[in-house]
């Protein structure tokens, strides 16, 4: 048999820091960077909002519908980047309200903007024109508010961490 000559605490020290820097995906990481990437990641849908408001405004309603179209393709994108981020050391809160966020957007951008497009084309329908507008209002108003709660929470709870 051969002699086997035992591995050096350095070698496994350096072995040991490989695997939990590597194993430290989602549980290391910094909140304030956490924080950013899930904002950013909202904010994404910035443009969107405008180019839809700014075809509604100039009644270009082939343009809204494309714009609507590409707004619903970059919420499924985003959506998955915020999935995969993973949650921030076991807490899933703020991560789980924004996917709900841009679940809600892209539930605005797939059905009560298409029904806004549909109703201004055939236009003469105010009262339900607004009863909608009224709607899309209140659910963005809602989920600006839950995104701030929310961040404003996770800032709060780790204030002044680093990444473990």
């Amino acid at each position: 048999m051969k002699n086997l000559r035992p591995i050096p605490a350095s070698a496994l020290l350096v072995v040991i820091v490989i695997f939990s820097i590597l194993g430290c995906k989602n549980t290391c990481q910094n909140p304030l960077e956490y924080n950013e990437k899930l904002m950013a990641a909202i904010n994404e849908s910035v443009p969107d909002m405008e180019a839809m408001n700014e075809a509604m405004t100039s009644a270009d309603y082939s343009k809204a519908e494309k714009v609507r179209q590409n707004w619903i393709i970059h919420l499924n994108s985003t959506l998955t980047k915020v999935t995969d981020m993973g949650d921030f050391n076991g807490d899933d809160d703020f991560q789980s309200t924004v996917i709900k966020v841009l679940k809600d957007y892209k539930e605005v951008a797939a059905h009560e903007y298409k029904r806004l497009i549909v109703i201004r084309n055939q236009g003469h329908q105010e009262a339900k024109e607004t009863l909608l507008l009224n709607q899309i209002n209140s659910t963005l108003v809602q989920q600006h508010n839950a995104i701030e709660k929310a961040a404003a929470t996770f800032r709060a709870m780790y204030e002044g961490q680093e990444a473990k």
